[in-house]
This record gives structure tokens, C-alpha cells and sequence, in this order.
């Protein structure tokens, strides 16, 4: 073998290999040390990705529970619960014969307060009372609602009376309720 051989094997098969074996050096010095920074780097935006999700998440929730928080009474004070049915009843132009308030419920996460009372009007005037309950701002429940014809004399005679928009008037019996979330 001369030396001329020699110098070609070692240009032909070693010097691809010691390239090989420095750029192999130089890949995991350099680059796999900087890919696991990036990777933590990735790792941690993510990470506050979520947490910034998480918070937006929170805001949305928190401000859902305020708007939720201003459908109910505060306390289980009766008095709130029949100056607002009365607004709306007096609003509508209806007669109130009586306020009865029941006792205060309490169950597992909130408490409920009811009344129960006896209004005249006609059917129109208690539809629009109804609708403005179901429009109020505030969360009430009719639990239960009866009517009974009001006569102009005695029951004998059986005349109906007129209410003030000229309709039939009748005694509607309205159980009204609403509760106090125990937060």
C-alpha cells in the first residue's frame, strides 16, 4: 500500500466519519440543549395559556353569579317579597283583598319565602300581573293560582260584578314565592 492509498482510505471513509462523529458533538451540545429550553419555554407558555383561560373563565363566572346574585332578596324579610308583588299588583289596576305570608322554608342551599294572596280582577289584569312577574328583574315563582267568581249582590242573584276594564270580575287566590340562596 502506498501512501498514496492510505491518504485516499482515510480521506474516503474517516473523514466522513469524524465529520459525522464532530457534527453529532456539535448537535447535541448546541442543539439539544437549546430544543430542551425551547421546550420548556413552550411548556410554560402553555401553561400560562391555561391559566389565563382559567382566569377569563373565572371573570365570566363571577360576573354571571352578580347578575344572579341581583334576582334574589338578601334576607328573609317577607316585607321585600310582598312590597314587590304588591307594586306589580297595584300596576295592573288589581284589587288586593289580602296578604298572607307563610312561613320561611329553609332548605339545603337557600330558603324560601312565600305568600299567598287574594286579588280581584279580571283574567287580562291577572295575565298582564303574571307577565310582569315573569319580566321582573327578580326571581319569583307562582306555586299556585285558583279563581272564583265575584257576584254584585248575594249568590242568589248570581250577577257577576265588573272589574275596571269592563271584564268579569273574579277573586284569584295567588301563592307567590322566591328564595334566598344560602352562599
Amino acid at each position: 500500500m502506498t501512501i498514496k492509498s492510505i491518504y485516499h482510505k482515510l480521506h474516503v471513509v474517516i473523514f466522513p466519519a469524524a465529520l459525522f462523529v464532530i457534527l453529532s458533538l456539535f448537535y447535541n451540545l448546541v442543539f439539544k440543549t437549546n430544543l430542551s429550553v425551547i421546550e420548556k419555554k413552550i411548556i410554560d407558555i402553555e401553561k400560562k395559556q391555561k391559566t389565563i383561560k382559567l382566569y377569563g373563565e373565572k371573570v365570566k363566572l363571577e360576573t354571571k353569579l352578580q347578575q344572579l346574585v341581583k334576582k334574589f332578596p338578601h334576607s328573609s324579610d317577607l316585607g321585600w317579597l310582598m312590597s314587590k308583588i304588591t307594586e306589580m299588583i297595584k300596576k295592573e289596576g288589581m284589587e288586593i283583598v289580602s296578604i298572607q305570608p307563610l312561613p320561611v322554608v329553609s332548605e339545603n342551599f337557600y330558603k324560601k319565602l312565600k305568600i299567598v294572596l287574594e286579588v280581584q280582577g279580571s283574567y287580562s289584569q291577572l295575565g298582564r300581573m303574571i307577565s310582569a312577574i315573569d319580566n321582573s328583574e327578580y326571581y319569583f315563582q307562582i306555586d299556585n293560582l285558583t279563581a272564583n267568581p265575584v257576584y254584585m249582590h248575594d249568590e242568589k242573584d248570581r250577577m257577576n260584578a265588573e272589574a275596571k276594564d269592563g271584564n268579569i270580575l273574579l277573586r284569584w287566590r295567588v301563592e307567590v314565592a322566591t328564595i334566598v340562596p344560602e352562599i
